[in-house]
């Protein structure tokens, strides 16, 4: 609120005015410190300007105590209850909570649609890998003969193996550019689920990709393992 309206941190000593009295006269609070940004109501919106007033200036209504401690703060609820009772006999205190449960209340819809997301996300990614394996092992494979005539005309096992990992990894690389794409794309749906982590995180993507590359590796390189150690004539007749 002070950088909004008056574009610096140094604004105490000057003035703000909030309300009128009975004849339409504003009247002006002194502004007497700073705090940083919070967030009041969702953790996940951006802060927006706010500006605090005394207890007694803040006229009637609900109040929240907040109270900072080294210990437990579990087990000090009924001391603070009782330090409030001790100057304000009438005053009822109810819904007391740590600061940790308020914020997990608070997304606790966000949390489950979190959850739900991530598990079929999680089964989504494993039934892609399984494909992805299944594809390319399949498709290597089917080139047993190839291999075999390869090395009965004297090919390096090295080289052959080389260009099988070479060759199942640039469909395996076109793909996962396809998928990251699409993911860009779609990002938006679930963007507002998302806090602390930019629905274009790169780390999450490298992870991805990274996955999919390595599970294309171990669908080229063990079947085309298993053709290189066929005897040659053996291979030539494989189908």
């Amino acid at each position: 609120m002070a950088r909004k309206y008056w574009g610096t941190l140094d604004v105490v000593g000057k003035r703000l005015s909030v309300s009128t009295d009975g004849k339409g006269t504003r009247q002006w609070n002194e502004i007497v410190g700073v705090v940083e940004n919070v967030r009041d109501v969702e953790v996940q919106d951006q802060a927006v300007p706010e500006f605090y007033l005394a207890l007694f200036q803040s006229g009637a209504g609900s109040h929240h105590l907040i109270v900072r401690t080294q210990a437990n703060p579990d087990l000090l609820a009924g001391t603070i209850s009782r330090q409030i009772w001790a100057n304000y006999p009438d005053q009822p205190v109810r819904h007391a909570m740590t600061l940790t449960e308020t914020i997990a209340e608070s997304v606790g819809n966000q949390r489950l649609h979190t959850v739900l997301l991530g598990v079929f996300a999680g089964l989504g990614l494993a039934l892609a890998l399984l494909g992805v394996y299944g594809v390319v092992s399949y498709s290597v494979a089917r080139r047993t003969q190839e291999i075999g005539v390869r090395m009965a005309l004297g090919a390096d096992r090295a080289a052959v193996l080389c260009m099988v990992m070479r060759q199942g990894l640039n469909l395996v690389a076109y793909g996962a550019a396809i998928g990251a794409a699409g993911a860009l794309g779609a990002v938006r749906v679930i963007a507002s689920e998302l806090y602390g982590v930019k629905p274009s995180d790169p780390w999450t993507f490298s992870a991805g990709a990274a996955l999919i590359l390595f599970v294309g590796c171990l669908a080229c390189w063990l079947p085309a393992r298993r053709a290189m150690r066929v005897d040659p004539t053996v291979a030539l007749r494989y189908e």
